[in-house]
């Protein structure tokens, strides 16, 4: 088998479209501007014409049509598939303020001397709102109750008033009308549009106005705030150990109960510990912090043991990042112990204080040099490893092997990459090709290790025969090797022999 090597192998916010209309709301539109709604609430014309007399502006319903026909809550958008729970709050705020203001009308209409020293709730109690004559013989006497709590009142009730409204194009004095002979009872909130944290993130909107907003900070009580301050005072060294006080041991409880967090061990051990004292109570100061893990990304090349500042100086946004994760980027700086980077392995290993202040990095990407890389808890998958035993990725390296001359099975290839390259393989499986069907020329191949044995390493090809397979290390380097002079840091295409 012959084995040719690498020359050299060390070489955006989605913004939400405005909710927008289809189907029949077009005609919505239009039924709106043909029809003279008013509102409730009267704006002082003087503003604009200067003669300072109030009168009704001509707006839409209340915002009902305009309601019924956004998509989200709609479906579809026509307007014909509205709920009920949408409908009904906005049928009962639009009878609510046609009440309103026909009170002010009649209170308008009163002598100056009747309202003068009552306030406006008792000139409600003495107003009637009866329906007049000529209502009361159009409809006959009709007086109809509505029970909201029950589906059936209310889907009918849903309907109705999409027929009045949107189908018949009903003016708003005949729906009001109408509405002045229905009581409705048992009234229901409107439904609260529940939107995931998900969703609302990937949302402009949603990104600006959490990033608006201050974070959760854990607050301290005042006692755990001044042992926090205690363990945080510098203390110097004495010729002769004193007795620890109740307070300090109190902080050391706390500290390793996780209710407080300091950088490090309290400075005023030194006062109350040998060397040898503080030696172990550092290791298991150490031992509390838990580790997550993030993988580099193909491609991602840096310098050996890195400091921290080095590593934080790569952890940026950048200028346009949204404020949010602006945010989320000082929080982690400030959150994180330590943070260390093995090339070996391309980890990066993020150590916070505690468990629980972990739990709520995992999954966080970390934007380090322009690459997102999400933090993942492999200490927890190692403990589920013992009971289900499967295999952590942190635990093993995945390339991918591809037959680019000849014919080859996966018993020859196991054979090969098992027995005579002497790799622990894992598994061996075809990755899709699509539409339900595998490439049958190309293994995603998995082996026991942390990182790529050194004999694997530097390999390219592989050709047994007339056979003639690449090694192609994908978590490693972007592109397959070049097919003319085997480097993986460049492209067949891009290269100059």
């Amino acid at each position: 088998m012959e084995v040719s090597k690498h020359p050299d192998t060390r070489g955006v916010a989605e913004k939400t479209a405005g909710k927008g209309t289809t189907g029949r709301s077009g005609s919505l539109r239009e039924a709106v501007a043909e029809g003279g709604w008013t509102t409730v609430n009267k704006k002082r014309e003087g503003a604009r014409n200067g003669n300072g007399r109030q009168g009704a502006t001509p707006r839409s319903p209340g915002r009902v049509r305009a309601d019924w026909a956004t998509e989200g809550r709609l479906g579809s958008g026509g307007g014909s598939d509205a709920k009920a729970g949408y409908i009904l709050p906005l049928v009962e705020k639009l009878a609510y303020m046609a009440a309103t203001r026909r009170f002010q009308e009649y209170k308008e209409s009163l002598p100056t001397e009747r309202t003068e020293g009552k306030s406006e709730q008792e000139v409600r109690a003495e107003w009637g709102d009866e329906l007049p004559s000529d209502m009361r013989t159009k409809y006959a006497g009709l007086v109809s109750y509505w029970d909201l709590s029950d589906e059936v009142h209310a889907n009918r009730l849903a309907m109705l008033m999409k027929d009045w409204v949107i189908d018949s194009r009903l003016p708003q004095h005949e729906v009001e009308a109408r509405l002045r002979v229905m009581h409705m009872e048992h009234s229901r909130p409107a439904p609260v549009e529940e939107q995931s944290k998900e969703a609302e993130a990937r949302s402009y909107r949603g990104v600006v106005n959490e990033g608006l907003r201050s974070p959760e900070i854990q607050l301290l009580t005042p006692y755990q705030q001044r042992l926090k301050e205690l363990c945080l005072k510098p203390a110097k060294v004495l010729t002769q150990l004193r007795p620890r006080t109740p307070e300090e041991d109190a902080a050391l409880l706390m500290i390793l109960n996780q209710e407080i967090e300091v950088p490090g061990p309290p400075p005023f051990l030194v006062q109350s510990m040998t060397a040898g004292e503080i030696a172990r109570f550092t290791d298991l100061f150490l031992g509390i912090e838990y580790p997550l893990y993030a993988h580099l990304a193909p491609g991602q090349w840096f310098g050996e043991k890195l400091s921290k500042q080095a590593i934080i100086a790569l952890v940026q946004g950048g200028t346009e990042a949204a404020p949010l994760h602006k945010m989320e980027t000082t929080a982690f700086e400030e959150t994180l112990s330590r943070i260390t980077l093995d090339m070996e392995t391309r980890v990066i290993t993020v150590t916070f204080k505690g468990r629980s202040v972990a739990q709520k990095w995992v999954g966080w990407s970390i934007p380090l040099a322009g690459k997102m890389l999400p933090l993942i808890d492999y200490e927890m998958e190692r403990e589920q490893a013992r009971v289900n035993h499967e295999l952590v990725n942190l635990d093993c390296y995945v390339f991918t092997a591809e037959v680019k001359r000849g014919k080859i099975t996966s018993t020859d290839l196991h054979w090969i990459l098992d027995t005579s390259l002497d790799l622990h393989v894992c598994s061996m499986v075809h990755p899709e090709a699509g539409k339900g069907s595998i490439n049958d020329k190309r293994w995603t191949v998995t082996i026991a290790g942390a990182c790529c044995p050194r004999k694997l390493r530097n390999i390219a090809t592989l050709k047994t025969g007339e056979a003639e397979i690449t090694i192609w290390h994908h978590m490693v380097h972007v592109s397959r090797p070049c097919s003319n002079c085997l480097s993986p840091n460049h492209q067949t295409k891009y290269c100059r022999e």
